[in-house]
């Protein structure tokens, strides 16, 4: 004989049916520990990329801020030497825009 609906569930289901609920604290335990790794591993990142980034709170300004260039020369050296430094650094100003000083 076929019956129209299926019977209903019973009041006491069978051990192998009944969830743990030490299973599920430990699944939420499990995932409490990931989220709190997971977090304390961004933080770590952010403070190292911070701490080594070199810019720390000084920030370039955008345009053509001033700039000085130093460049201190040997007397004891060579004047050819001394010339060529001269000419390379006046042709690095030129390229970058900087205006240039000698005294």
């Amino acid at each position: 004989m076929h019956f129209a609906f299926p019977p209903r569930k019973t009041s006491h289901p069978p051990p192998y049916a009944v969830r743990n609920s030490r299973s599920t604290f430990l699944r939420r335990g499990r995932l409490q520990n990931i989220a709190i790794t997971a977090v304390g591993a961004i933080g770590l990142l952010w403070l190292v990329i911070h701490l080594f980034s070199g810019s720390g709170t000084t920030r370039i300004p955008s345009g053509t801020p001033s700039a000085v260039l130093v460049t201190v020369l040997d007397p004891k050296d060579s004047e050819t030497l001394n010339s060529a430094i001269r000419e390379n650094r006046r042709n690095y100003a030129s390229r970058h825009g900087m205006h240039i000083s000698s005294r």
